[in-house]
C-alpha cells in the first residue's frame, strides 16, 4: 500500500500553496494600508506645516507668539496618537484576518490527517489496529492541546489589543484636555 497517491501528494501541494498566497495576500493588504496611512501622514505634516508657517504673524503680542509653538506640540501629539492607532487598527485586522487563514488550514489539516489514518487503518493488514488507534489518539490530543493553545493566546493578544486601545484613548483624552482647559478660561 503507497503512504501517499498522487492526487493525495497534489490536494496537500496546492492547500499549502493557497494557505501560502493567501497569507501573503493579507499581509500586502496591511502593508498597502500602512503606506497609504504613512502617504496620508506626511501629505498632512507637509501642509499643516505649510499653512502654520502662512499664518505665523511676528508682530503678534507676545503671549501669543510664545503659545503658538505649545499649540503645535499639542496639534503634534494628538495627530501622533491618532496615527498610532490608526497602525494598532491595521495591524490588528492584519492579525486577526492571519488567524482565521491558520485556524482554518490547521482545521483542515487535522481533519486530513485524521482521515489518513484512519484509510490506513482500513487498508493495512491484519493486527495493526493498535497503532492505528494510538496515532488517532496522539493527533486528537495535539489537536485539542493546539486548540487550547490557540485559545490561549486568542485571549492574551485580545487583552493586550484592549489595553493598547485603552492607553492610546485615554492618551488622546489627556493631549486634548489641555486645549480644552484653554478654551475655557478664554
Amino acid at each position: 500500500m503507497n503512504a501517499f497517491s498522487c492526487d493525495e501528494l497534489m490536494q496537500c501541494y496546492k492547500s499549502n500553496v493557497f494557505t501560502s498566497f493567501s497569507l501573503a495576500i493579507e499581509a500586502f493588504e496591511g502593508v498597502l494600508k500602512l503606506a497609504g496611512l504613512n502617504l496620508q501622514a506626511g501629505r498632512s505634516v507637509l501642509s499643516k506645516g505649510t499653512a502654520r508657517l502662512q499664518d505665523i504673524n511676528p508682530d503678534a503680542a507676545g503671549a501669543e507668539w510664545l503659545a503658538s509653538p505649545m499649540r503645535l506640540a499639542q496639534s503634534a501629539v494628538v495627530k501622533t496618537l491618532s496615527y498610532q492607532q490608526q497602525v494598532h487598527d491595521i495591524v490588528v485586522t492584519t492579525q486577526s484576518a492571519s488567524a482565521k487563514i491558520i485556524d482554518v488550514y490547521c482545521d483542515q489539516f487535522s481533519r486530513d490527517a485524521l482521515a489518513r489514518i484512519g484509510n490506513w487503518a482500513k487498508h493495512a493488514p491484519a493486527g495493526p489496529e493498535t497503532p492505528a488507534v494510538t496515532m488517532k489518539s496522539a493527533l486528537s490530543t495535539a489537536s485539542d492541546r493546539a486548540e487550547t493553545v490557540r485559545k490561549s493566546v486568542r485571549s492574551v493578544v485580545e487583552v493586550a489589543q484592549a489595553n493598547v486601545s485603552a492607553m492610546l484613548t485615554g492618551a488622546s483624552e489627556n493631549a486634548a484636555s489641555p486645549s480644552n482647559e484653554r478654551a475655557k478660561k478664554t
